[in-house]
């Protein structure tokens, strides 16, 4: 399948996007630390019905680091559809890429055709335990250095059961170890939604599909709770078997439980 890729110039920053395959937009959207390739296999099976959309978000991937000025990443994909003419999409984010998804639906409703948050992080919900995690790394990069700090975040909970797959750890880790570590070090001038998404979910009219993996940590299986809660006729559905990086864990399982759902719309 033929893929193109390409920069685009928002508000001064180049973004990496990637496009394969024909027919209705699916925009899948990265974790932390992560970027596009996390995709590969969502690409494979999708890019047979969809034209598939991945970028690297502002810091991340090929993309530009963010400079010391105010942005949002919702407007980010906005500005990123609008350059390649495309006026409505399914949205699928991961973590970070689950909660940029969410605050893009509820500012661009008229944009979306379904909303799809996986393992998601939401707009004004503290991950307390996580945070707690990721103030270790952040010492550490200042102390030690960026590489070091990437190993520490690489033994984090929410990815313990990837870890236990040979083929994913090392996927995630080739991931990791191109990450520039810039959010570590920095402030990060990435902005949610006022108000926070958490305070506007039961405006989402969208078609909506919450994802979680089993073992993914209590405070995310909290947030998929509320999601399914506050999202009117939301769709709820656990992934066995997996955890925070449901996608890399178990493709088909993954793969089939997101066909499913957009093939129902």
């Amino acid at each position: 399948m033929e893929k193109k890729t390409g920069y685009t110039d928002l508000d001064g920053t180049r973004i990496y996007y990637e496009i394969t395959g024909s027919g209705p937009t699916l925009v899948l959207i990265h974790g932390f630390t992560l970027d596009s390739r996390m995709w590969e296999s969502q690409i494979k099976t999708f890019s047979k019905k969809y034209q598939v959309l991945c970028y690297d978000l502002r810091g991340f991937g090929k993309s530009d680091l963010p400079t010391g000025d105010s942005f949002s990443h919702s407007k980010d994909l906005k500005l990123l559809l609008d350059h390649l003419d495309i006026s409505k999409a399914y949205i699928l984010g991961l973590s970070l890429g689950g909660m940029v998804a969410t605050d893009f639906v509820l500012q661009y409703p008229e944009m979306a055709d379904a909303l799809i948050p996986v393992d998601s992080a939401l707009g004004g919900y503290n991950l307390i335990e996580f945070e707690k995690s990721l103030e270790g790394v952040v010492e550490l990069a200042f102390s030690s250095g960026i590489d070091e700090a990437k190993v520490l975040f690489g033994s984090l909970d929410i990815f313990k059961s990837a870890s236990m797959i040979p083929d994913v750890a090392n996927q995630l880790w080739n991931i990791l170890a191109d990450y520039s570590g810039w959010h570590f070090i920095n402030e990060n001038p990435a902005i949610s939604l006022e108000p926070p998404s958490i305070q506007q979910l039961k405006n989402i009219g969208t078609p909506t599909l919450i994802l979680v993996g089993e073992f993914d940590t209590a405070e995310l299986h909290e947030v998929s709770n509320l999601l399914h809660e506050q999202i009117k006729d939301s769709r709820k559905e656990v992934l066995s078997g997996v955890g925070h990086v449901s996608n890399l864990e178990d493709p088909e399982q993954f793969n089939n439980m997101v066909l499913e759902f957009l093939t129902d719309l």
